[in-house]
């Protein structure tokens, strides 16, 4: 695309090592606990937490699992029809590791300080 578009020419391992250096700082800020905010509710509200794993096959370590969790307050629940409703807001938090580095992740979203 960068040819196409741009007319430079990029090999493929510069783009690797490129995507590869900003994935890494973004990692940094991303699991930077200041740039969460506080989930806050309301008397009534529920704090819905869902998670789930899968099964990869890597290269390099065989078959690792990926743990996805997904959080959102009863308030994201908006309806979509008569029986349905869609989530407006919620946070997610992806891991490719250990089961604990997963949870202490997810402590971090649902944990009260």
């Amino acid at each position: 695309m960068a040819k196409i578009l741009l007319s430079v020419e990029v090999s493929d391992s510069t783009i690797y090592r490129l995507t590869d250096k900003v994935g890494d700082k973004i990692k940094v800020i991303i699991d930077s606990p200041t740039t969460r905010e506080e989930i806050v509710l309301e008397e009534a509200e529920i704090l819905y937490v869902q998670v789930d794993g899968s099964m990869l096959l890597t290269r390099e370590a065989g078959w690792k699992e990926t743990k996805l969790g997904r959080v959102f307050k009863s308030s994201s629940l908006l309806p979509q029809s008569a029986d349905r409703q869609w989530i407006r807001e919620s946070e997610y938090v992806a891991h490719l590791g250990h089961h604990s580095e997963f949870e202490d992740l997810m402590s971090l979203l649902i944990d009260e300080p």
